[in-house]
């Protein structure tokens, strides 16, 4: 890794990231059968590896083989757009992913853009938060 700091190079290298390349990697090599991610490696120190799924299915199955508790995910309304958002780690690097494709109830008033989610919204959802790690559990590669 380079010993160079992006946070006064406005123009890093390549190398300043290679933990996120490398974790990357990995993940790749430890999930072969997981939906594709949009994927963004945010060039700002510290490093995050910006996942993003197209569907809900997609976002549950990472979710789970990144072992992000549900209790973490929340959800996101903004403008009639909504979106599901969790924080993890793999390999030492910060991830962030996020899933679309969602339906959300979005008639209910929110008094705030952001809504934690945890077992109450797989509920609300006819979804058992733990059926459904399960359910995806058994598609993920060990």
């Amino acid at each position: 890794m380079s010993t160079q700091s992006t946070a006064h190079n406005p123009d890093p290298v390549m190398d300043d990231f290679s933990e996120a390349y490398d974790a990357l990697s990995a993940l790749r090599d430890a999930f072969p059968g997981l939906p594709v991610p949009f994927v963004m490696i945010h060039t700002a120190l510290p490093v995050v590896l910006d996942m993003q799924t197209r569907t809900a299915g997609g976002f549950e199955q990472w979710r789970t083989a990144l072992k992000i508790p549900v209790a973490a995910v929340e959800l996101h309304d903004y403008a009639g757009a909504q979106w599901l958002e969790a924080p993890g780690a793999f390999n030492g690097v910060t991830v962030r992913l996020a899933g679309h494709g969602i339906e959300a109830d979005t008639k209910s008033p929110r008094t705030a853009g952001v809504v934690p989610l945890g077992q109450a919204f797989f509920e609300a959802a006819g979804r058992d938060a733990a059926a459904g790690a399960a359910e995806a559990a058994g598609s993920v590669a060990p």
